[in-house]
């Protein structure tokens, strides 16, 4: 397994990022549908502990933690984006622990944890092979949880965007379809312990995930607004759109761990 990005690649990355200071828990339109799915499977209440494999900017550790009323702890392998999330949540009012440490390092997680809820968005993408990252995955669900895995669809419309628009990007990515994520499931050595409720497409148009945004909001791009509000208005007007490989921007893997005997 060959990583595609490294501590350098997300420091950058993240010092770019803007941190929304919205107070609100209102469930952003682009994961409705993830949000939807995970409304009909997981348990609520502050007895279920959530984990956040790569948890920068922090905006999912709120979201499981004022939706569903988890207990939410973060990894993430970036020391100066720790501190900053660990901020963000402070300021949010969201009570979370943040680790720094990398998920192939066993040194972060020296009580040997295991958590009900195991997450990542836009993490396995990164390694040429991502059947080992699931795997690590895997090993910190505790029986009856759930490992749930999103990534952004870049075998489809929008990796071909992004390809254009910032290749550099585009490069550090395994453009993985929703078949080649549920191999990569199976091929983890711990797979004979869960039970795939699904792995498919999700949202239906979307512009994110792909460079767009970023590209319009560059300094000295002109019709920076404009190209925001047109890209918002196609994005609602398209939502009837069915979910497919080509034009939905995500994709889910959800898994659940049998309970022990």
């Amino acid at each position: 397994m060959k990583r595609l990005t490294n501590q350098e690649t997300w420091h950058g990355r993240h010092t770019e990022q803007r941190i929304s200071a919205s107070r609100t828990n209102r469930i952003p339109w682009s994961i409705r549908q993830q949000h939807a799915l995970l409304q009909r499977i997981l348990p609520t209440g502050p007895d279920v502990k959530t984990l956040e494999v790569g948890c920068y900017p922090g905006g999912f550790l709120k979201y499981f933690h004022r939706t569903f009323g988890h207990t939410v702890t973060g990894l993430e392998y970036v020391l100066e984006s720790c501190d900053r999330c660990k901020a963000m949540l402070e300021a949010q009012d969201v009570p979370a622990t943040v680790i720094h440490g990398d998920l192939f390092k066993d040194k972060w997680n020296t009580d040997q944890s295991l958590w009900d809820v195991v997450f990542s968005a836009g993490l396995i993408e990164h390694f040429d092979d991502s059947s080992p990252a699931i795997e690590k995955h895997l090993q910190l669900v505790s029986p009856g949880g759930h490992c749930i895995i999103t990534l952004p669809n870049h075998s489809g419309l929008n990796g071909r965007v992004m390809k254009s628009l910032d290749r550099p990007m585009w490069d550090l990515h395994n453009k993985m379809c929703a078949k080649a994520v549920q191999d990569a499931f199976e091929r983890s050595p711990s797979a004979d312990r869960f039970e795939l409720l699904g792995c498919h497409y999700v949202e239906h148009f979307g512009l994110w995930n792909c460079g767009v945004y970023q590209w319009i909001g560059k300094p000295g791009k002109p019709g920076h607004f404009l190209g925001r509000g047109i890209g918002a208005v196609a994005e609602a007007s398209l939502r009837w759109l069915p979910n497919t490989r080509l034009l939905s921007p995500n994709i889910i893997m959800i898994a659940r761990a049998q309970q022990e005997a």
